[in-house]
């Protein structure tokens, strides 16, 4: 086969892998680029839940990342900080990032404690559009509901399988599922991979939450904040999701999102879903009492959530076979927010085009 017609497979459409797909078409678009993505669309844990509240009006409301905030960090290399601002400056100038409207009350706990935030951005239509928009820049080719479920690496190629039984080859494979679910994956994926690499893997941890979006047609109770942190047992964060994207009040629908807290997600993590969102649905009413009954709800079950225990060392990505080429990248790799994604997918990015013809 050609050294030009070298087919990588990426593995997610989240944040990390809808970048890598673009950096890779950017540096070499004679790659053939296709993608395996387990759920129905792009987003990964940018995940935003659309419906239609009667015929003619549609809402949303973001149930994984809530915003994304640019920061000024002193760990950054010159040239990992010109592609952020080239990234940023790029999703500003098409409006796919626009500021954060509103207040933000309480403190999270900050991913990368030596960053400092300057602003906080959102995605007028939803924050799944951040992944969207590299996705359709790179043009890669997305198969949608397809579960990757084992990987056989051979000589110089790899067999992905699907759950549903589809079978396709690469060359190279970039993998960016949770660590956990990449461990999991039968087959011979690991069969070359450093005993030191297993380990680091298998230290890698991530919180567990739960996601409720709440949608109202009746007025709702006004707050100082558009979102807010909570020291609760239950609830740790609310936000008012239709007030993100502008300071006016004339909704026609109200949508708030509501993060459970890490130690209740972890606690009810194999909890009927109907059932936990009763839980949550009554702590919320303890913290907004005239919040009226909501025409629409919806819950995800965060397994993993935001990354507790990153890999050690933070190198952006783990090689576990360099012939053929598969890594592991992700946010668990860097900090976890876009910025921590980007940083994943640029080394990655590197990598796979300084080794992908030897």
């Amino acid at each position: 086969m050609a050294a030009s017609s070298k087919r990588v497979m990426i593995i997610g459409a989240g944040a990390t892998g809808a970048l890598s797909s673009s950096f890779l078409m950017d540096s070499s678009p004679n790659l053939i680029l296709n993608m395996w993505e387990k759920g129905r669309g792009g987003g990964g844990r940018m995940s935003t839940h659309r419906t239609g509240i009667d015929s003619s009006v549609q809402a949303h409301v973001d149930m994984g990342a809530q915003y994304i905030t640019r920061y000024n960090s002193s760990r950054d290399n010159k040239s990992m900080e010109n592609i952020k601002n080239k990234l940023f400056g790029e999703l500003l100038r098409t409006e796919t990032l626009i500021p954060f409207q509103g207040i933000i009350e309480g403190s999270p706990q900050s991913a990368t404690p030596t960053a400092t935030p300057t602003v906080h951005y959102v995605s007028a239509n939803g924050i799944n559009g951040v992944p969207k928009y590299f996705l359709e820049r790179s043009k890669v080719n997305v198969k949608y509901r397809t579960q990757l479920e084992s990987v056989e690496i051979k000589d110089e190629s790899i067999v992905l399988t699907s759950s549903d039984g589809l079978v396709e080859e690469a060359e190279s494979l970039i993998l960016t599922l949770p660590v956990p679910q990449c461990l999991s994956l039968k087959g011979n994926l690991f069969k070359d991979t450093p005993q030191d690499v297993l380990d680091n893997l298998r230290g890698v941890a991530y919180s567990s939450r739960y996601a409720l979006g709440l949608f109202f047609t009746e007025p709702v109770p006004k707050t100082s904040w558009t979102g807010k942190y909570y020291d609760d047992s239950i609830v740790r964060y609310m936000c008012w999701d239709s007030n993100k994207y502008s300071l006016k009040d004339d909704n026609e629908v109200s949508s708030l999102l509501v993060h459970s807290s890490v130690p209740f997600g972890l606690k009810e993590l194999e909890t009927d879903k109907d059932r936990v969102k009763e839980v949550l649905l009554g702590a919320v009413k303890e913290l907004l009492p005239d919040l009226p009954p909501p025409v629409h709800s919806y819950i995800i079950r965060w397994r993993y959530s935001q990354v507790f225990k990153g890999y050690v060392g933070s190198p952006g990505y783990a090689v576990l076979s360099s012939k053929p080429l598969v890594v592991i990248t992700g946010d668990a790799f860097t900090h976890s927010n876009l910025e921590g994604c980007i940083e994943a997918a640029a080394m990655t990015t590197d990598y796979i085009l300084e080794n992908i013809h030897n």
